[in-house]
């Protein structure tokens, strides 16, 4: 037990040093407290992830397909699919959509709450599947694509998270966020020049989505209120009182108010 507990003691002294030195950086960690959003749908990625790298090939496939938002699921079962597309990641790699939501989505929420912060995600996801869905299910219906398109795997967080990342832009002061904003327009539409396919095109949707949310940061007072976290100071520990005894002897002889 007294080793154990030795034990218990380095892995959490290790911790603290290791969230110590991320704190210094300027970086802030989701929290279930002060981030729940962030926190509790990163944990849910993580378990799918595993679930996924757990079971069979076939299995996993299925699951996918039974969650997929393509035209045939879409006009069958549009609450289910739409729910649970949003809880896979594509590749089966969780730590870049970790550092991802670190970025984007958990400055957002600490701004303007869990609610908002889900409901900016959720307006991405949905809108820019349908936006990109009802396209093709009129091509299928004009018989100007083949019938595999009814039946594509689509599922992920993407357009959600880049509809978020639209929003949170505007969290930037001006100088960083239009040219940052630009960049990301750039490359998005780079992206879908070099592959004009259907997710490509809900990428710059969603994006752009995201900044019809600017109005709320707006009217919140917070629109243009921070500096990319790279260049954010890490904010400088408390200080008591000053107890010098020239301090002391200072405040002594200053004169009493009138």
């Amino acid at each position: 037990m007294r080793a154990a507990f030795r034990l218990g003691g380095v892995r959490r002294n290790r911790f603290e040093r290791w969230a110590h030195a991320v704190s210094r950086t300027g970086i802030r960690l989701p929290s279930p407290r002060r981030t729940p959003f962030t926190f509790w749908y990163l944990v849910v990625l993580l378990i799918s992830t595993i679930v996924l790298r757990s079971v069979g090939p076939d299995t996993a496939r299925r699951l996918l397909e039974w969650s997929s938002t393509n035209v045939a699921e879409l006009s069958e079962h549009p609450v289910r699919v739409l729910l649970f597309s949003a809880l896979w990641l594509p590749g089966l790699i969780w730590a870049p959509y970790a550092v991802v939501y670190t970025v984007v989505l958990a400055p957002l929420e600490r701004t303007v709450g869990a609610r908002w912060t889900a409901l900016v995600f959720a307006s991405g996801h949905l809108l820019a599947t349908l936006l990109t869905e009802l396209p093709v299910a009129i091509l299928l219906w004009l018989g100007h694509l083949g019938q595999q398109w009814e039946t594509v795997l689509d599922v992920g967080v993407s357009y959600g998270v880049a509809t978020t990342m639209g929003a949170a832009l505007g969290l930037l002061l001006p100088r960083w966020r239009w040219p940052i904003l630009a960049a990301i327009e750039a490359w998005t539409l780079l992206v879908l020049a070099l592959h004009p396919d259907m997710t490509s095109a809900g990428h710059l949707i969603a994006l752009n989505l995201g900044l019809l949310w600017w109005p709320l940061l707006s009217r919140r007072k917070v629109l243009g209120s921070i500096r990319p976290w790279p260049f954010q100071r890490a904010a400088e520990p408390e200080r008591g009182p000053d107890t010098r005894p020239e301090s002391r002897a200072a405040a002594s002889v200053r004169p009493a108010a009138a």
